[in-house]
């Protein structure tokens, strides 16, 4: 019986060395499995992220749009100016109603930045944010291009009432509208200064 000891340790040695390298390769095998899972996973989310990514393209639309609107507009209006000055010059045009003419025509020249100001800020928003623009027309996030806006916006306003004040308006319509403007003026200097301002700090 104690003869036989010595193989019958050195057969459970080996049986217990193929044991642990059955389980270290099954544990391998695990690992690369997991491994393969993890890489497969990470190749997904960055097939998903770049999808994502690529979608902002789609701001090209509505930015090309809008600039195409606002060439559009403002050749528009600098034909009707033409053809005024036209109108004027030969006498078939008096001055009070070239005047009244020219500052709505004002107006279509400012609704023309509107729009241009919104396309270049949607361009650099989701585009292209190394555009090389005038410090005053930079847009680096959202509240830039709200504030362009905003002060754009009561500008048109202010010519808009002032088109009213020379077309020759009843008083009771010029003190409703002049009302009104002043009311949507105050609301947008409320909301930069208060809210935009606030978000900010």
């Amino acid at each position: 019986m104690t003869e036989n000891a010595p193989l019958l340790r050195a057969a459970e040695d080996n049986h217990d060395e193929e044991f642990k390298s059955g389980s270290e390769l099954s544990d391998k095998k695990k690992t690369s499995l997991e491994e393969d899972d993890c890489l497969q996973e990470s190749r997904g989310r960055r097939r998903e992220r770049k999808l994502v990514g690529y979608s902002r393209f789609m701001a090209v639309v509505p930015s090309v749009g809008l600039f195409v609107s606002s060439i559009a507009l403002t050749i528009a209006t600098l034909i009707s100016t033409i053809v005024v000055t036209v109108e004027a010059a030969t006498g078939h045009l008096s001055m009070q109603d070239m005047l009244v003419e020219y500052i709505e025509y004002a107006d279509f020249y400012l609704l023309a930045v509107v729009l241009y100001i919104m396309s270049v800020g949607l361009y650099s928003l989701f585009i292209d944010d190394g555009i090389d623009m005038p410090s005053w027309l930079q847009i680096h996030n959202l509240d830039d291009l709200k504030e362009k806006l905003v002060g754009v916006i009561v500008v048109v306003m202010g010519v808009y009432f002032l088109g009213l004040l020379i077309h020759g308006a009843q008083p009771v319509d010029l003190l409703l509208k002049g009302i009104g403007i002043c009311a949507v003026i105050f609301a947008l200097a409320y909301f930069v200064r208060h809210v935009m301002f606030a978000l900010k700090k």
